[in-house]
């Protein structure tokens, strides 16, 4: 089995939580359902990003241009928000992750741009697009596809047997984070 395989299969039931917490895709979503959403996604994502920053990360898996916050940032602002910096403790829960599991946090941060096309389109509901308080979810754009498989490729191509299991742990704990912020 690849890891990605055992990824996908061994984190389905955090992935299944996570999105059925999500108000994203509810016919009833309002704007001060989705602020909350790109709130909570921003006390996790902005912590962990500056982790990973500071890890060394192969360099066939491009993590500067994968790099999300700023998005949530700019969509928070866009929407009149002000990004609610997040709480010390979260850049402390991120502290001890090594550069194994900070693989598989990737995995579910890069992962997530592939069901934002889906989000993307429920947006447009609430008068938002990608230009216009969306940027987040619409991930890559038109090249998220390919961005997706080729972070597929480096990550397959990056990790050795002996480390699966801490990327699975990795991967994990940030679906876990997520599903925290979201309580």
């Amino acid at each position: 089995m690849t890891l990605l395989q055992r990824l996908k299969d061994e984190t389905s039931s955090e992935h299944a939580a996570l999105e059925a917490r999500l108000p994203l895709m509810h016919p009833d979503l309002t704007l001060q359902d989705y602020v909350g959403v790109l709130q909570a996604f921003y006390s996790v994502v902005q912590p962990l990003e500056a982790r990973l920053d500071a890890l060394v990360l192969p360099e066939a898996l491009e993590w500067p241009e994968r790099r999300r916050a700023a998005l949530l940032e700019a969509d928070l602002r866009g929407l009149d928000q002000a990004p609610v910096p997040p709480d010390p403790g979260s850049a402390q829960a991120w502290a001890d992750l090594t550069g194994a599991e900070a693989l598989g946090a990737c995995y579910v941060l890069e992962g997530s741009t592939l069901g934002g096309q889906l989000i993307t389109r429920q947006l447009g509901r609430l008068g938002l697009s990608a230009e216009d308080g969306g940027a987040y979810f619409a991930g890559h754009g038109v090249h998220t596809g390919a961005r997706w498989k080729a972070f597929r490729a480096a990550l397959e191509s990056s990790v050795p047997a002996e480390q699966a299991d801490a990327v699975l742990r990795g991967a994990r704990r940030t679906f876990l984070a997520f599903h925290g912020a979201l309580a």
